[in-house]
């Protein structure tokens, strides 16, 4: 994609594997979300409900989940983004523990018990 002028748009690729990082909300309809590859390369998705055909972008993905994305790369200053067409979450963040998330420590403790493990989630949001 190096080959693409400034605002020019590719053709309609998939790319697979990609962790959400982290997301700007700009409304229901239109979130900048990071996606980071296996290799530690990151791209910005551009996510419009619009253009997905949802109501509520929010409710195609969350911070954490390894997701596909189809689209059409830009590049604009130097940077690589996709304009999401499709979204398939391939493991979601909340799946990947057996244990309930805690969202207070008071209920969290409670619900480990003696010398058990408490796995806490800690998330911060610019938006």
């Amino acid at each position: 994609f190096a080959n693409l002028g400034p605002s020019e748009l590719s053709e309609i690729v998939g790319l697979c594997g990609l962790r959400a990082i982290h997301r700007q909300k700009f409304s229901k309809a239109l979130h900048f979300v990071g996606l980071r590859c296996v290799n530690s390369l990151n791209i910005e998705a551009i996510l419009k409900a619009d253009v997905m055909d949802v109501a509520q972008v929010s409710s195609t993905y969350r911070l954490g989940d390894v997701v596909t994305v189809t689209g059409r790369i830009e590049q604009r200053g130097g940077r690589l983004s996709i304009q999401v067409k499709t979204l398939h979450v391939e493991e979601a963040w909340a799946d990947v523990f057996t244990v309930p998330f805690a969202f207070d420590w008071d209920h969290g403790s409670s619900m480990a018990g003696d010398n058990a493990n408490v796995l806490l989630q800690i998330s911060s949001s610019h938006a």
